[in-house]
């Protein structure tokens, strides 16, 4: 069982989420006339979707090492702060995705390799002291923009297409829905961000600023989507809007779960229209994960809901 709790470490589901940004990069930049690509034709993302995964693994590994205190308030993740996998076991797979992505990156062209650095810096300056941009309000918006709606983006665009102003353009609807996803994520994540002493954006501008700001950007991002013609991220964002609207009328962690859930849902099943090979990787990851938190700790994943709701997981040792 210990190979799936290090596995799971990486959080597979959440990284299939992350993968949207990743291959609507790639769809924009190859840009169909309709319908949706050949499998085997999206088969070409592989060596630039294994660097993107792994350095979102570094990221989410880093990120969970250094968030135990607050993960353990906030009942996020159960792995590390149950105690099933220890500090210096997730160092091993924290070093191992690392040097990974380093090697791997070492044989593709220089501008995907930068950008392959670049993510394993901002996965570093995103949880560690004293940089840590995820304590910083604004700074923890700005990172996770930077990380899938430029990053991610980008090295999915890659692919099929050279870097350029078109790549800024297209991925600017894509970097708003991300930044308002994120500002509704914060909200849940308060009362265990302020124990730990994160200054987040939610914790220093409250709940309904985040809430409203998010609504804001939301409705930026259906604009931008239009005018640049990024059609899935407008018609995802445009979907989103009542529930972004029922956040900002009443910011509680109620709504903000389902608003988050529900538009980055939207937009996985619309990318995996054009793009199968996401939705494959999405129903097997979710598979994997429903059947794995039901069987280690009792709970209906991604509810977190059954045998331990309403108990704290145990101290890591």
């Amino acid at each position: 069982m210990k190979l799936f709790d290090l596995f799971f470490l990486i959080r597979p589901a959440l990284l299939c989420a992350s993968c949207v940004f990743f291959f609507a990069g790639a769809v924009s930049a190859a840009r169909p006339g309709s319908g949706a690509y050949p499998f085997g034709f999206m088969l070409r993302t592989v060596p630039n979707l294994i660097l993107f995964v792994l350095v979102t693994s570094w990221a989410f590994v880093v990120n969970q090492i250094t968030d135990v205190k607050s993960d353990r308030v906030n009942r996020k993740t159960y792995i590390l702060p149950s105690g099933k996998v220890t500090i210096p076991e997730s160092l091993v797979v924290l070093v191992l995705t690392g040097v990974l992505a380093v090697i791997f990156s070492l044989h593709r062209d220089v501008t995907l390799r930068y950008l392959v650095w670049a993510g394993l810096a901002l996965g570093l300056a995103y949880s560690l002291r004293p940089v840590r941009l995820k304590g910083r309000p604004v700074g923890d918006l700005l990172a996770n923009v930077v990380a899938f709606g430029v990053i991610g983006f980008a090295m999915g665009w890659l692919v099929f297409a050279d870097i350029g102003i078109d790549l800024l353009f297209r991925s600017l609807p894509y970097s708003l829905a991300m930044a308002a996803i994120f500002l509704n994520t914060c909200i849940p994540d308060e009362e265990g961000d302020r124990v730990a002493g994160d200054r987040t954006s939610c914790v220093v501008f409250g709940r309904v600023v985040a809430s409203r700001a998010a609504l804001v950007l939301l409705v930026l991002s259906a604009v931008c989507a239009f005018v640049v013609g990024e059609t899935l991220c407008g018609l995802a964002v445009l979907g989103s809007m009542a529930a972004f609207v029922a956040v900002a009328a009443e910011p509680v962690h109620e709504n903000s779960v389902v608003a988050s859930q529900f538009s980055t849902r939207l937009l996985f099943v619309l990318v995996s229209v054009k793009a199968p090979l996401l939705g494959l990787l999405g129903v097997a990851s979710y598979v994997a994960a429903k059947v794995y938190y039901a069987k280690r700790f009792g709970l209906d994943y991604p509810n977190l809901k059954g045998a331990e709701e309403g108990r704290t997981p145990s101290p890591s040792p």
